[in-house]
């Protein structure tokens, strides 16, 4: 297999026994979805060359080239029916940015109280705060979007805090000193709290890096290429462990089962759903393609 793109997988196993299995698998959104190894060409992050096609088929997003071959290229999530993790990256960024105006707002309603002395009707816990709920929700298999998210806390915590510290100094008739303290909160608290949406926000742009992912059938040339998020591993599961869609009753889920052909099953590792190779871009479609790309 030909990774001479820098994405080269991590096996975990080359376990090649009769009565198993070895696929290349790969996240869309948060499920883990999988090719067998053999079936897999070559990996690329040159996706910037993709010639479109006047043709109207789902998923169907152009041409890309390999080698001397004209080869389709299909955005699986969309082929199969699902959200993809950039479609789920472009939500996060949104649901960011609506948070951090939340704050905004909530420091301005502060300052409004504070200086017309009127009352203040926003959440003062930060634990009960709708960003709070959501951020306790919140997974990524991301380290480094992870660490910026483990930095919201403290800074979250102390901005909430002010309603509690600076309204009761204005009952006090304190107001000038209570404006001068929130004040140095919106330069400090503040700008480290915006920083940190600002940061996640860029992370999860960095994320969304589409990788080609180019398949076979006959084990040499591409019959076409899926537009993939991520690259997760090689991993081998036993036969025994496979299941049809059938058994599991994936038929009563809204994804449209001929594109699944079994799902991989294993106690030691993630479990993964083995995609229908043949049914993703059939023959007849592959050729109508080229025809048109030629």
């Amino acid at each position: 297999m030909n990774t001479s793109s820098g994405q080269q997988p991590n096996a975990t196993t080359t376990d090649t026994e009769s009565g198993s299995i070895t696929v290349m698998t790969l996240y869309i959104e948060d499920s883990l979805y999988a090719i067998p190894i053999e079936n897999v060409v070559s990996l690329s992050k040159e996706i910037n060359h993709i010639q479109e096609l006047p043709i109207k088929t789902p998923g169907l997003i152009g041409v890309s080239h390999y080698q001397n071959t004209v080869v389709p290229v299909i955005d699986i999530a969309e082929r199969i029916g699902i959200k993809s993790g950039n479609d789920g990256k472009k939500e996060l960024i949104e649901i960011l940015s609506a948070k951090e105006q939340d704050h905004v707002a909530w420091l301005d309603a502060l300052e409004k109280s504070i200086k017309n002395g009127e009352k203040f009707h926003k959440e003062r816990d930060p634990l009960r705060c709708e960003f709070s709920r959501w951020f306790d929700e919140f997974q990524s298999r991301n380290e480094a979007l992870d660490e910026i998210m483990s930095q919201f806390e403290a800074p979250h915590n102390q901005i909430h805090a002010l309603a509690d510290e600076l309204l009761p100094m204005c009952d006090n008739g304190e107001s000038d000193a209570a404006i001068k303290q929130l004040n140095y909160h919106r330069i400090t608290t503040m700008r480290r709290l915006q920083s940190l949406f600002s940061h996640a926000r860029e992370q999860l742009t960095e994320m969304m890096r589409p990788i080609l992912l180019y398949v076979t059938r006959d084990g040499k040339v591409p019959a076409y290429a899926l537009l993939i998020d991520e690259v997760h591993d090689a991993m081998t599961y036993k036969l025994k462990d496979c299941y049809s869609p059938a058994q599991v009753g994936i038929q009563s889920l809204s994804i449209n089962d001929k594109y699944i052909k079994a799902i991989l099953s294993d106690k030691k590792q993630e479990n993964s759903i083995l995609l229908n190779v043949d049914q993703i871009l059939q023959a007849e479609q592959i050729a109508a393609v080229k025809e048109v790309a030629a």
